[in-house]
């Protein structure tokens, strides 16, 4: 087992914020200051549910300061584009299911232009 393996049983440096009944929020930091983020769907019987929550909930803020770069990785890998520190993201997650995504933190700016943020070099 190397020194960044979690022990049987543990999460390593793994954090949880409850934020919704049903739905579990996951984080850990990776190296290259990014981030896997893991959304739980605890409900057993119905059909997919969206979760929408504020980047500006991960990395203690700093997840996505000033921008960061979001895919998804699983259940289908989907680019999510750039986002700031406040973008809301929305995912949708099966019963039982769980959403992964991996967020890179980018120095490049964005401005905003209604919903859709853009590098500032565009």
């Amino acid at each position: 087992m190397t020194h960044d393996a979690p022990a049987v049983g543990h999460f390593g440096r793994y954090r949880t914020t409850h934020l919704e009944s049903n739905f579990e929020l996951w984080e850990r930091p990776l190296s290259g200051r990014a981030f896997t983020i893991s959304v739980l769907n605890r409900q057993e019987i119905g059909g997919p549910q969206a979760f929408v929550f504020s980047t500006a909930f991960l990395g203690n803020g700093l997840a996505c300061n000033p921008a960061c770069s979001i895919q998804q990785i699983l259940p289908t890998s989907v680019d999510l584009g750039l986002h700031n520190w406040v973008s809301p993201l929305k995912v949708v997650v099966n019963p039982t299911g769980t959403v992964l995504l991996k967020m890179v933190v980018t120095e490049e700016k964005l401005f905003d232009n209604g919903n859709k943020h853009f590098p500032e070099f565009l």
